[in-house]
């Protein structure tokens, strides 16, 4: 018969928020044995929802590690991993299960959410304090509000392509990057090639910025100190914002994910604990159609899409795309991840291609000078309508050197920023 005696518990801990916990958080976490009529243990903890969440109906999938002279092991008997509701909950374990016929002297218990349905479509940071706070979707009521445009950033959810959401919109479970034959919006046949279509699934959901980040939110990112600037940021080039992009060094993505801790995006990770960074390609793309497979998402001729161009308004002033997001296109050229060129040179043969498959991360450079993928178009280059027609599409993307952008182009060059999550 398997017999398990603990003798004495440690002092027990819950983990702190991460990126996949749908803002629920643990505390008060407590264990007690039934010894000697039995040897169940007794493992009770406080489940908080995230702010403004719905309280009563929210569920977080959870997982217990157990730490006994410093190994630790994650618990699997345990007689549930999942709990509904803010409030106290009490699971039991069987000890027998991952400990047979052992005296444990002294156990200490972590509990850990794992996975928690995103009923909260919005989150915004507090960028002076780094506080996180979560809101239903009838936030986008009150996002478009100076607020979220500079004290505080704010971030709409953007479920993955693995998500019964977006299955119901598109019958697929991923979404085509680029596109096919657009001459007759003035593609060339150049970007044709450049733009040529890849079927991608991205199977993790993660949270994008509203609005391109502004002057006033970078400024209380340590930028400067025009803190009430609604104007979305200009002038910023790729390392700035998220430090040298020097191959092999140790902000050189993919190969490596940190960011330089007195840039911006670094500044941003210390006040909140979380590893935002900008959006790959193919996350950007599949956020800025919403669903659309058009050449545009919202408007179709070079009148209204000279309207929806502008370096020189607030953002927010024009409409949102059906996600949410605003001036994803005719603002800024925006900054992603994703590797444009894979050799230091003009030439259309250089472009890096889309790549297929799960979550593209892109090319590693491999030489001194990379170009980074910069989406979204801006006003600046709305210089007659055949040029705004062609490069406001969705597919439309265009490399810039990360270090020194062409001087015509930094000043239009800014971004905005994603946390990528752990559940679909």
């Amino acid at each position: 018969m398997k017999s398990v005696q603990i003798l004495g518990f440690l002092a027990c801990a819950a983990l702190a928020a991460s990126a996949g916990d749908g803002g629920f958080t643990v505390r008060n976490v407590s264990a007690a044995q039934r010894w000697p009529w039995a040897q169940t243990v007794d493992i009770e903890f406080y489940l908080q929802a995230p702010e403004s969440g719905t309280k009563a109906t929210l569920g977080a999938q959870f997982r217990i590690d157990a730490t006994v002279n410093g190994a630790t092991k994650t618990l699997t008997g345990l007689n549930t991993t999942a709990v509904f509701g803010e409030g106290y909950h009490s699971v039991q374990w069987a000890p027998t299960v991952d400990f047979p016929n052992a005296t444990l002297k002294g156990v200490s218990f972590n509990v850990v959410v794992t996975n928690a349905p995103c009923s909260c479509r919005y989150m915004t940071v507090d960028l002076d304090t780094g506080k996180i706070a979560y809101y239903v979707i009838g936030f986008s009521n009150q996002v478009n509000s100076a607020t979220y445009k500079t004290r505080y950033m704010a971030f709409k959810y953007i479920p993955s392509t693995l998500s019964a959401e977006w299955q119901a919109i598109s019958g697929k479970d991923s979404f085509t990057l680029g596109t096919g034959d657009e001459s007759a919006y003035g593609q060339t046949a150049s970007e044709k090639v450049r733009e040529a279509a890849a079927e991608v699934r991205l199977t993790k959901g993660f949270w994008l910025a509203v609005f391109p980040a502004t002057v006033g939110q970078l400024n209380r990112l340590g930028a400067g100190t025009d803190t009430n600037n609604v104007m979305s940021a200009g002038n910023w080039t790729y390392e700035a914002l998220r430090g040298a992009d020097t191959p092999g060094g140790p902000y050189c993505w993919p190969q490596a994910t940190a960011v330089d801790s007195s840039k911006p995006l670094g500044r941003l990770r210390a006040k909140t604990g979380l590893a935002f960074d900008f959006p790959t390609e193919a996350q950007w793309e599949y956020a800025a159609r919403a669903g659309t497979t058009t050449p545009y998402v919202c408007a179709s001729d070079a009148t209204s899409l000279r309207a929806m161009a502008s370096l020189t308004t607030a953002v927010g002033t024009k409409p949102a795309n059906p996600w949410g997001l605003y001036d994803m296109i005719g603002c800024r050229n925006q900054w992603t991840l994703t590797l444009g060129r894979s050799a230091d040179n003009t030439l259309d043969s250089s472009f890096c291609l889309h790549a297929a498959g799960d979550d593209p991360a892109g090319q590693t450079p491999a030489y001194a000078t990379p170009y980074r993928v910069t989406r979204g178009s801006h006003s600046g280059c709305g210089n007659s309508d055949s040029v705004m027609i062609r490069v406001t599409r969705s597919a439309y993307r265009y490399p810039q050197k990360s270090a020194s952008p062409a001087d015509a182009e930094k000043d239009n060059c800014g971004a905005r920023f994603a946390l990528t999550t752990n559940h679909p």
